[in-house]
């Protein structure tokens, strides 16, 4: 790739380091926001038997509660009951988990019991539960979701006669790629030079893929780039392009950057 081309895909390329605008004054100071980045699914907090109607329901039920002001949420009884707004109780009879099993939580959020209250939002009547906590400071009109309640275990009711029914967790696409992958890897074809195990073996690091989100605008930009450039050419010069980045990486991507390109690029074709 020429000099001039490869200037003109790292200019391109910093478009995409511009920071979003943001307009604060249109944003209410206490809007509610959700996040998942403490969602986990656990044992009797599975997702495997919801359809996505289910889905459909808890999306509707976080777009309803986002269009409420976080005060209005936290003191209008009557919101309140409609949401079932309220704390776990942690000595609920047949409850199947305890907050000290929230291990996934930073230690200073899950031990801090007072400031990190765990509560729950309902969904619907008979569609299960939201669980997570507010956020402190600055974040205090974030709801980070912990955990998702199908089947109501999370508070077992006297109505059903405290029962606890069991879920099993959800598989994403890629969870099942990676198990079929190792499920293929511990069968023997008979074939000690078989280059179909051969090729599986070589799709390594399964772990440290990673999802990126792109904006419809950074989409577009994005499509328009891989018209002329190859994958591996975009990652390479974007890692160029960085700022205060170290001489010697800069140095050794430089030196490499023919060979890195065509990795990429090989390990893209196999996707």
């Amino acid at each position: 790739m020429g000099r001039d081309q490869s200037k003109k895909l790292v200019n391109n390329l910093g478009k995409f380091s511009q920071p979003l605008e943001k307009s604060p004054a249109t944003i209410p100071s206490k809007e509610i926001f959700f996040s998942f980045k403490y969602f986990r699914q656990r044992e009797h907090f599975g997702l495997s038997e919801c359809n996505s109607n289910w889905f459909a329901g808890l999306l509707q039920r976080l777009a309803d509660i986002s269009s409420k002001g976080l005060t209005e949420i936290q003191t209008n009884l009557k919101l309140k009951e409609i949401y079932r707004f309220h704390s776990i109780n942690w000595e609920q009879k047949n409850i199947p988990i305890q907050r000290k099993q929230l291990n996934w939580i930073p230690a200073p959020i899950l031990e801090n019991e007072n400031e990190f209250e765990i509560v729950q939002l309902n969904i619907s009547t008979g569609t299960g539960r939201i669980i997570g906590f507010w956020g402190a400071k600055e974040a205090k009109s974030t709801f980070y979701i912990v955990l998702l309640d199908p089947k109501h275990n999370i508070q077992p009711s006297q109505k059903h006669n405290y029962q606890v029914t069991t879920t099993y967790e959800a598989s994403s696409q890629y969870d099942i790629l990676a198990n079929a992958i190792q499920e293929a890897l511990k069968k023997n074809c008979g074939n000690t030079s078989c280059p179909v195990k051969k090729k599986l073996k070589d799709i390594e690091h399964l772990d440290y893929i990673q999802y990126v989100r792109l904006n419809l605008e950074e989409e577009k930009l994005f499509a328009d780039i891989l018209k002329n450039h190859t994958l591996g050419e975009i990652i390479v010069n974007g890692l160029l392009a960085l700022p205060n980045s170290s001489p010697d990486i800069r140095e050794k991507i430089e030196k490499d950057s023919d060979r890195l390109i065509s990795v990429i690029d090989e390990k893209a074709s196999i996707t």
